[in-house]
């Protein structure tokens, strides 16, 4: 009887033979590309390490960096690129099916600095890894964990960036239904991602959800009153705390067991330390509202006095799976993406090929994994543009 990682393997190559045939005709020398699908068949080194499950399709899989209920994170190196990426790993028994597919379906439609961009799904038996940019400074939480609360000064370019992200996925008609600290990471010490949308879905502004779902101390009152709610009120209200949390060390509101936590949630009731500014605490008034109707919008928080001074993400260029003649003429980071795709030995027929399958494409892969490291000038510039201020600077790289 055949292991996972031999079905693996089995499967691998019966996807790749014809490939193969493919790309040999008209040429004796192999570029990288149909390298790495020989050696996947053919090299008994790489077979070793599927079958000892230290890597899948094009990646190396590298230490666990993160754990949850029903998934864990690996490090990963995708092997043409040697780009460092980010492996979450579901077990098929464990996982929902439907919400893998809001993640998916989700994450496919942002492309946006501030938020983890998903380059691709790879499949086994009884596993699904989402293979998803790497954020190597970890979580907010965790540095304020050990850091403590910051000043304002520090983290005003960082709440803006987190407004910035949430502003877009909103004008997507995308709900992320999970913000909290552990949800923001850091790509740089002054950079940060908007991360896990297994819980987000796409609405109609009017529609209205009823499903719970998140952190119970991020969790608005509407939500705990099983009212119907809708979407972008509750991640106002968590958009809040998160804003409380780092400026004051802890969450707003807290209890002895889960019951006590939701009647002072319900209640509204939370301090206010002194030393927040009048700005900081009429932020965080505002967007802590028990009646969602009366709440801020994000376009209220974006235009709020404690952030008047801040600057605001710009979004990415939207690009086609398929570098066209119109982006080519317009934007010189395509044809930088096509000839990167090129030397690599991936054509415009294989990316063709591939983006019917779409994200479950090793091409299609390696094609997001290419136009984002061409991205990468574009966010630095934004970094510098966003990021204007010295004490985040100062304190941020020393530290780290």
């Amino acid at each position: 009887m055949k292991t996972e990682n031999e079905e693996s393997i089995t499967r691998k190559s019966s996807n790749i033979q014809p490939l193969l045939s493919v790309l040999s005709q008209g040429s004796s020398v192999k570029k990288p590309y149909e390298s790495m699908l020989d050696s996947l068949i053919n090299d008994p080194a790489m077979q070793k390490e599927i079958a000892l499950g230290k890597r899948i399709g094009f990646y190396s899989i590298c230490e666990e960096i993160g754990s949850g209920n029903f998934s864990k994170v690996n490090l990963g190196i995708h092997c043409l690129t040697n780009e460092k990426v980010a492996m979450k790993v579901m077990d098929k028994s464990k996982m929902k099916e439907k919400l893998l597919e809001h993640e998916i379906k989700s994450m496919e439609q942002l492309h946006h600095p501030n938020i983890i961009r998903l380059f691709e799904c790879v499949e086994t038996t009884s596993r699904i890894y989402l293979v998803m940019e790497y954020a190597g400074f970890g979580e907010l939480y965790s540095y304020i964990h050990h850091r403590g609360k910051l000043s304002e000064n520090h983290c005003k370019p960082i709440f803006a960036q987190i407004v910035s992200a949430i502003s877009y996925i909103h004008s997507k008609n995308i709900i992320h239904r999970d913000i909290k600290a552990e949800n923001v990471l850091l790509s740089a010490p002054d950079w940060i991602k908007l991360a896990d949308f297994g819980f987000a879905c796409q609405v109609n502004p009017n529609d209205r959800l009823t499903t719970f779902c998140g952190s119970p101390a991020y969790a608005a009152p509407e939500l705990l009153r099983n009212d119907e709610y809708y979407g972008a009120n509750a991640d106002i209200w968590a958009i809040g705390v998160l804003l409380y949390f780092i400026l004051v060390g802890r969450t707003p509101f807290s209890g002895e067991t889960i019951n006590n936590l939701k009647q002072c949630i319900l209640r509204g009731a939370y301090p206010l330390p002194n030393y927040l500014s009048i700005s900081a605490q009429r932020a965080i008034s505002q967007m802590l509202v028990i009646d969602p109707k009366k709440r801020s919008t994000i376009d209220d928080i974006k235009n709020c006095s404690f952030l008047k001074d801040c600057k605001f993400t710009k979004r990415y260029i939207q690009f086609s799976m398929i570098p066209n003649e119109k982006e080519l003429i317009e934007n010189p980071l395509a044809l930088q993406v096509r000839n990167k795709l090129r030397f690599y030995g991936i054509t415009e027929a294989i990316i063709r090929d591939g983006s019917l399958k779409g994200i479950r494409n090793a091409a299609i892969g390696t094609y997001r994994i290419v136009l984002h490291q061409a991205q990468q000038d574009y966010d630095r510039r934004e970094r510098n543009r966003v990021c204007t201020s010295l004490f985040w600077h100062n304190v941020l790289i020393t530290e780290y």
